[in-house]
């Protein structure tokens, strides 16, 4: 959702607009590379992901452009599509990815500083370049960008990346009802015994009839 006062606002028809191109991207075909490519279209998108921080709608669908984006079956498809060199090498996505936690951090960290409205949908977008990374689109990596990004790329993952992982992975309020075994509900539900002058007294009051 987008809160505050924008200028201009993004508008429903880019948004549609938005959701068509990740549609076209879905397609992976070279055409749409091709084009997607010579009109830097990811650009456009990523500088609208960040210029409207509070546009969830805007930034779920740059989200899943990306995804599908970076979802390539091997090396060469990898080589081989002008998207994934443009998000990298043009876009600079992982120079783009650790400039922004940084400066959330920063604004964090203000006297009343709020965390920026597109950090859930920037940590998805992290994630799905870790999935890829562990297959081929590491190698790519390793060829095309400087060592130090990379470097710096792995630092992120390891120490910010992953406990932010985990922190979500959490289970608000204790393990679910659902997966208790039966362990726990014996232990929960256990008999109570009561002392016998008090089951005595109980029984007592529940047969005694009353006279008026």
């Amino acid at each position: 959702l987008a809160c505050g006062t924008i200028e201009p606002p993004l508008g429903n028809t880019r948004l549609t607009i938005i959701k068509l191109i990740s549609a076209l991207i879905a397609t992976n075909t070279q055409e749409v590379n091709d084009v997607l490519d010579q009109l830097n279209t990811v650009q456009v998108l990523l500088d609208l992901f960040f210029h409207y921080t509070w546009n969830n709608f805007l930034h779920s669908q740059v989200d899943k452009c990306l995804a599908f984006a970076l979802n390539t079956p091997n090396l060469e498809a990898t080589e081989n599509n002008p998207l994934i060199s443009n998000i990298f090498i043009k876009c600079r996505l992982l120079q783009r990815i650790l400039e922004a936690w940084e400066d959330n951090e920063t604004e964090q960290g203000k006297d009343g500083g709020k965390r920026r409205g597109y950090m859930g949908h920037l940590t998805n977008i992290a994630n799905s370049v870790v999935r890829q990374t562990d297959g081929c689109l590491g190698d790519f990596l390793t060829q095309h960008i400087d060592e130090d990004t990379l470097i710096s790329w792995q630092h992120y993952v390891e120490s910010t990346l992953k406990p932010t992982n985990e922190l979500h992975s959490r289970v608000l309020g204790g393990k679910h009802p659902a997966l208790s075994d039966n362990k726990d509900d014996e232990a929960n539900f256990k008999e109570v015994s009561f002392p016998e002058d008090a089951t005595l007294q109980t029984e007592f009051i529940v047969t005694t009839p009353s006279y008026k």
